[in-house]
């Protein structure tokens, strides 16, 4: 983490550059994959489990009880406990063998000030180090398509058959042309990373929204089959 975070501000190097060099030199995430990801590594720099906090900061984060137990001169990392909450309901699948049922998550963020902190020993990091890379990338936010797509396939609508994991949008200008192409990859695939996708292929976007459409214009026009799914 250290030198992620010395890479970061030191080095000056931004989140896709930190990815590259910790994959070309075979480091693993904390779960053992050899493939790093960059909202990862966004929320590792944004963490305050690695920012230095003084007592006093503590202090105003924390009960009167716990605040009695730490050192007045140390400093410590703040662990938040409680930040999600996780919704759980049942759904029903047809398939060929018959209904299958199993349950279905959805993570929902809780209000700030139901958040819990828990101090954490100090992880020997400069708090330079970890302000400067809050304050690069705080308000960094992913560019809009600016109205260039006519619609995108999001939200785990689209899998890829491999992996199955979600594929994403990718955009493709090219200006020589005059023209800009839109397609659909799988997210791991996408890198040649053969350890976790190995479909490498870029879908033409028009090709598979046009796909999709037809399927779900179909149901509509059919409501029957669709209040067969939904009945349990």
């Amino acid at each position: 983490m250290k030198r992620m975070f010395c890479m970061a501000t030191v080095e000056g190097r931004s989140i896709y550059a930190i990815k590259r060099t910790l994959d070309a030199e075979g480091v693993l995430t904390p779960t053992g994959k050899s493939s790093w990801g960059t909202q990862l590594i966004r929320r590792y720099l944004l963490s305050d489990l690695y920012k230095s906090h003084t007592f006093e900061e503590v202090r105003e984060l924390v009960s009167p009880e716990v605040a009695a137990t730490l050192n007045p001169e140390g400093c410590y990392g703040v662990w938040w406990w409680g930040r999600s909450r996780i919704n759980r309901h049942q759904v029903s699948e047809s398939r060929p063998e018959g209904r299958r049922y199993r349950y279905k998550y959805s993570t929902a963020q809780r209000p700030r000030e139901e958040w819990t902190a828990v101090p954490v020993p100090d992880s020997g990091i400069p708090r330079e180090w970890v302000d400067a890379p809050r304050e690069k990338i705080k308000r960094n936010c992913r560019p809009s398509n600016a109205g260039r797509r006519f619609w995108e396939l999001s939200g785990g609508v689209l899998r890829c058959a491999e992996c199955r994991r979600a594929m994403t949008a990718h955009t493709c200008p090219k200006p020589s042309r005059g023209r800009i192409y839109f397609y659909y990859r799988c997210g791991a695939g996408a890198y040649k990373n053969s350890d976790f996708c190995g479909a490498v292929k870029h879908h033409r976007a028009e090709e598979l929204e046009e796909r999709v459409w037809e399927t779900i214009a179909g149901l509509l026009k059919e409501p029957e089959r669709l209040r067969a799914a939904s009945t349990p």
